[in-house]
């Protein structure tokens, strides 16, 4: 069989790991970034319908919660398989991981539109929101269900794109379709008048236009390592398999993790909808200073990956201390800054001095781990770059749901402590994941040197 060409964002990362590696995830930070900037511009747009518009948007956020964790796992399977392939020079391999990364994706599609419409009414009705809301809630959904195939191609042909170490040109088309949407907000919510369905239909017409583009330039002009021979495919049930079996543990510890966060307002709801809003702004600022982390993650993934297949195992071991230092560096940066100005910040969100209060003690107290939280985000990238979908589902599980809820549940509603017990419940959450990756991801690296060496 003919070597796969190496793509030079891995030659660059064989020559030079640490600049290989930053340069592999810059794309993916900036695509990150903009596509959280998009979710707040569309959430401005329909919050000037009004606050049964974003009530209704609130309500349809578990169903496109599930789009996003198994099309964002299915993906991370998809992608640590072909970067695997190319690693191991076998270009007919990552070219059937990537054909069947594309039939899952339109399986996945397809069962979306029919279960979600199915169920979407009784899933709706079951919330006791105002009837007008449930109305809106449904019209909005009805286009995005309707046009789910769109998001699991984007996400499928996304993850060839990662796969292969052409994060710029994920970059492109990802931002592309947050732009794109971006601009097709205002012309279908406001000029043709159609509200929150004019949203939906923006999103998934966005969603389209950038799937066509990823279709012409990965598929019908091969501009990219992998190429796709649509004719010659033949269905694998070993394939499949082995993009599941890193998937489904992925989508599993997305979902766990989201589930959480109902959980979380549920405890918080103890302590008045104050806690809650505290709650959810430091979660929305965190999420945007985490953005280099999840960036740095992304690319490890496919690093991970490439020096797995290649047998340059023993390169996994310096890229992952680069990876752990550099984020850990930023991480404690962030933490300064939010100790040191945690008011100052929230008041960029609201003028609400209890808030505030609250607030200022969630950043102090949780910026305590910031510094350790990239063993756990880079060791499950580790793992999941190496096939091993089932420790980063492990690792979620026991943080969310062994130690933040059971501690928070305690403290609150057994022992009746205050609020910053719930905080330090999260610290030991984040401390305990921390310890827990970062000692299973070394354990399982550490002899990587010998068996390349011919040791072991």
């Amino acid at each position: 069989m003919a070597e796969a060409t190496v793509p030079p964002s891995f030659e660059e990362v064989e020559r030079r790991p640490y600049l290989g590696l930053l340069k592999l995830a810059y794309p993916l930070i900036i695509a990150f970034s903009i596509q959280t900037g998009f979710n707040a511009v569309d959430t401005i747009f329909v919050g000037r319908l009004g606050s049964d518009a974003i009530a209704a948007l609130s309500l349809a956020y578990p169903f496109q919660m599930i789009m996003y964790a198994i099309g964002g796992g299915l993906g991370i399977g998809a992608q640590s398989l072909i970067a695997r392939a190319i690693g191991s020079r076998n270009p007919r391999d990552a070219e059937d991981a990537s054909k069947h990364s594309l039939l899952l994706a339109v399986i996945c599609g397809t069962l979306t539109a029919l279960i979600g419409l199915s169920a979407a009414p009784l899933v709706i009705g079951s919330f006791g929101a105002p009837e007008g809301v449930n109305i809106l809630s449904m019209d909005y959904l009805t286009v995005i269900l309707g046009g789910s195939m769109f998001y699991f191609l984007m996400f499928s042909l996304d993850s060839i794109l990662r796969g292969e170490g052409s994060t710029k040109r994920s970059m492109y088309f990802m931002a592309s379709s947050a732009v794109l949407n971006i601009f097709l907000d205002p012309i279908f919510i406001f000029g043709l008048g159609m509200g929150v369905s004019g949203a939906a239909i923006a999103t998934v017409l966005a969603r389209a236009v950038v799937v066509v583009a990823m279709v012409y330039h990965i598929i019908l002009r091969k501009r990219n390592v992998v190429k796709l021979h649509l004719r010659s495919f033949k269905y694998s049930g070993v394939i499949v398999r082995q993009i599941v079996g890193i998937g489904i543990p992925a989508s599993l510890t997305q979902l766990s993790y989201s589930i959480s966060l109902f959980a979380m307002n549920t405890i918080l709801a103890f302590y008045g909808a104050d806690a809650i809003a505290a709650f959810g702004i430091g979660f929305k600022i965190e999420s945007l200073a985490f953005l280099p982390m999840f960036g740095m993650a992304g690319a490890f993934v496919s690093a991970v990956g490439y020096f797995k297949g290649s047998g340059q195992t023993s390169k996994i071991l310096s890229l992952k201390n680069f990876a752990y230092l550099s984020t850990m560096v930023f991480m404690s940066a962030c933490a300064v800054i939010f100790f040191v100005f945690p008011e100052s910040i929230y008041r960029i969100f609201t003028d609400s001095a209890m808030v505030i209060d609250m607030g200022r003690e969630y950043m102090m107290i949780n910026v305590l781990v910031y510094p350790i939280v990239p063993l756990t985000s880079i060791s499950v990238a580790g793992f999941q770059g190496l096939g091993r979908g089932n420790p980063p589902l492990l690792i979620s599980l026991i943080r969310s749901w062994f130690v933040v809820i059971p501690l928070s549940w305690v403290f609150s509603f057994i022992m009746g402590y205050d609020i910053s017990y719930i905080w330090w419940s999260m610290v030991a959450g984040n401390l305990t994941s921390a310890i827990i990756a970062g000692t299973w991801f070394h354990i399982s690296t550490k002899k990587f040197r010998k068996e390349e060496s011919g040791i072991l």
